[in-house]
């Protein structure tokens, strides 16, 4: 992962870019290919082909979430913005700066990738950004925001420190 702290005026700024290995999204549009035409000319069943190639779809877009993406949180002194880019699609989100408790580092599963989160007061769940950090990185990088002079710098919390 590539980060990136900086200051845009007097707007905080993170940006993590993904590693960019074309090489594993090939392998998995290969493997997705090949289970289709599997399901399809062996079990003749044009149903759950579409069903391998709908789930397959969706690994593809994680996949390439975490390769190619961009995420960017934007910290200004009312509220806080993410964005998230993959090639041209685009989604942002904000936050007043009312609603935020803590920021923290969500260790990945066998079911999701490592991620920032932070705790949202009207979200359950943390809410997840920079997928696919690793634990040093996110060292790093919330190191280096608790020492910004930010609003954020009192809500972050170490990466050893569970988020919730």
């Amino acid at each position: 992962m590539q980060v990136e702290t900086l200051w845009d005026g007097p707007v905080f700024v993170v940006r993590i870019s993904g590693n960019r290995q074309p090489f594993a999204v090939y392998r998995i549009i290969g493997s997705l290919a090949f289970a289709a035409c599997a399901e399809i000319l062996v079990r003749r069943s044009w149903l759950q082909g579409a069903a391998v190639t709908t789930g397959g779809t969706f690994a593809i877009y994680n996949i390439c979430d975490v390769q190619f993406g961009i995420s960017e949180m934007r910290v200004d002194e009312s509220s806080i913005t993410f964005t998230r880019r993959i090639t041209k699609f685009k989604r942002s989100r904000s936050f007043p700066r009312s609603d935020i408790e803590k920021l923290g580092y969500l260790r990945g599963n066998d079911k999701e990738y490592p991620a920032l989160g932070m705790m949202i007061r009207t979200l359950i769940m943390p809410f997840h950004f920079g997928k696919g950090i690793a634990y040093e990185e996110a060292k790093s990088l919330l190191s280096t925001i608790a020492a910004s002079n930010t609003w954020l710098a009192s809500k972050t919390l170490s990466v050893d420190r569970p988020l919730f």
